[in-house]
């Protein structure tokens, strides 16, 4: 069972940069011809409800079920960008499995976008799951003010 899930996270890794490397919607298209919009929403959710952590030999890291399926979420909301069928399935619904609507409430309820901006370019944008988000703005409110002097 740990092999499967540090296979899930590397693979949702692994995907995420290849998506966050170019813009297009041709890896999103790549991504989504070979993978079902509901079988990635249901990975993600189920990874939710998942208890166990497991801890990884190779890398020396503890893996969390619910980092995994929330790495699955992200890669899910980018590639709602390219399909409108999962960009609904990522929504909780009355009508849906209340499990499911949990995992989505609570991957939704944690995930930020910051993009940083350089004069009138978008340099970077970014997705972040787990991580206080005011130490992000506080490091850039930081820079800012190290560029100023």
């Amino acid at each position: 069972m740990d092999l499967v899930l540090e296979l899930k996270n590397n693979a949702s890794k692994l995907l995420l940069a290849v998506m966050e490397s170019r813009g297009d919607g041709e890896n999103a298209e790549r991504i989504l011809y070979n993978m079902n919009p509901k079988q990635l929403v249901d990975v993600a959710c189920q990874a939710f409800h998942q208890k166990s952590i497991q801890y990884c030999h190779e890398l020396q890291e503890v893996i969390s079920p619910k980092e995994v399926g929330h790495n699955i979420y992200i890669l899910c909301h980018q590639l709602a960008q390219h399909n409108k069928e999962l960009a609904s399935m990522q929504k909780p619904s009355d009508s849906g499995d209340a499990k499911t609507n949990q995992a989505l409430q609570f991957y939704a309820n944690h995930t930020a976008q910051i993009e940083v901006m350089t004069g009138r370019f978008v340099i970077s944008i970014a997705r972040l799951g787990y991580i206080p988000v005011r130490v992000y703005f506080g490091w850039l409110a930081g820079m800012r003010a190290d560029r100023a002097t």
